[in-house]
């Protein structure tokens, strides 16, 4: 979901946020599908990774979308984003947020978000849509004062009720240019959106660190939040993602090369190796260097001290539960040292019964 500025001028632009649906093509991902367009005024709104989950939220419920994204009454249970540029490229704490409330607001079994390498955008799918969306703007001149000049002798703002009537004017104007584009077969939903009124309220869930160790595993290009099977915590999971993925996770992003030894996972000081494919890299995940306690993978050192406090906090629960329990052993021996029996008959009784339930 990229956001591409086609003005250069700071603020006085409108921001075009582009979803491009992959359909599949006999079993296979294609290029091709919808897409989807929201358009909102760099002056007075902004583009964020919450503006990005609202509009995916919105399209996921488009009439015109329900062909793509819904089965048996209800959006597919596994979803997959590909960002490329925008405030969705790095799965830091504002992606981190808005993936966790649409993963809790959609109930899905899965949601994995994607971004490129460096270097390697252009190979994001949506830029292949960029090209027919831009060549409808050749030519295109929107006047910026539809509803009346906004604007002095010098170029600043002088009334925000009319600047906001004219940007949406062009942000109209925009849009149905572009519902008229037809790419590979497949329509164009473009839509103007107004700025929101209200900030957005942070999840819950995304704060609690015990919550992210069950259901996120991060690394550095692909942003991962998968139920658990704690089914007091989710319902249980519709697709069949454990068939092929144990733990419900894509494994670890690591580079693997030929040693002295056999295949082994490169180290940060020798990236001479090669990314295998899912199949092999999933054959291979003994070799992918984890923390040995809980066998997760870390990218970074601040997720690694961050995940180190769940397990502090677990060992001093087990201190305290171990304390209850020596507690109780302890009541029930006298000072002599001698236990004191309080039922005979039952402590008579034998502990084990044989086959026959003697």
């Amino acid at each position: 979901m990229p956001d591409h500025d086609y003005p250069i001028a700071k603020g006085l632009k409108l921001i075009p946020s582009v979803i491009g649906v992959l359909c599949f093509k006999d079993w296979k991902v294609s290029y091709s599908g919808p897409t989807c367009i929201s358009i909102r005024e760099g002056a007075i709104d902004s583009s964020t990774a919450e503006t990005h989950r609202q509009d995916l939220i919105k399209y996921l419920h488009h009439d015109k979308m329900r062909n793509y994204f819904w089965s048996n009454n209800r959006i597919k249970p596994v979803l997959v984003v590909f960002s490329d540029g925008g405030p969705d490229e790095a799965p830091r704490n504002e992606v981190l947020q808005a993936a966790v409330k649409s993963f809790k607001m959609l109930d899905l079994d899965a949601m994995f978000v994607c971004t490129n390498t460096p270097h390697q955008s252009a190979r994001n799918p949506v830029e292949r849509r960029m090209a027919p969306l831009s060549r409808d703007l050749f030519g295109l001149i929107i006047p910026h004062d539809v509803c009346g000049t906004h604007l002095d002798a010098r170029g600043r703002t002088i009334d925000k009720v009319l600047e906001k009537k004219n940007f949406e004017a062009a942000g109209r104007i925009l849009a149905e240019v572009w519902n008229r584009t037809v790419i590979d077969g497949f329509e164009v939903i473009a839509q103007y959106v107004p700025p929101a009124s209200t900030a957005a309220s942070e999840s819950t869930e995304a704060n609690d660190v015990l919550w992210q160790d069950r259901h996120i595993l991060q690394s550095k290009y692909c942003l991962q939040v998968v139920k658990c099977q704690n089914e007091s915590c989710c319902s249980p999971m519709i697709s069949r993602l454990r068939l092929y993925l144990e733990d419900g996770f894509l494994p670890a992003p690591v580079m693997f090369r030929h040693g002295l030894y056999g295949l082994e996972a490169c180290s940060q000081e020798n990236m001479e190796g090669r990314f295998l494919d899912i199949s092999q890299r999933l054959q291979n995940a003994s070799l992918v260097p984890v923390k040995p306690l809980c066998k997760k993978y870390f990218f970074r050192k601040a997720s690694l001290t961050k995940h180190g406090k769940i397990h502090k906090n677990l060992a001093t629960i087990f201190e305290l539960a171990e304390e209850e329990i020596e507690t109780e052993v302890v009541s029930s021996i006298d000072e002599g040292g001698v236990q004191i029996i309080e039922d005979m008959e039952a402590w008579m009784q034998p502990i084990y019964e044989d086959d026959t339930g003697n």
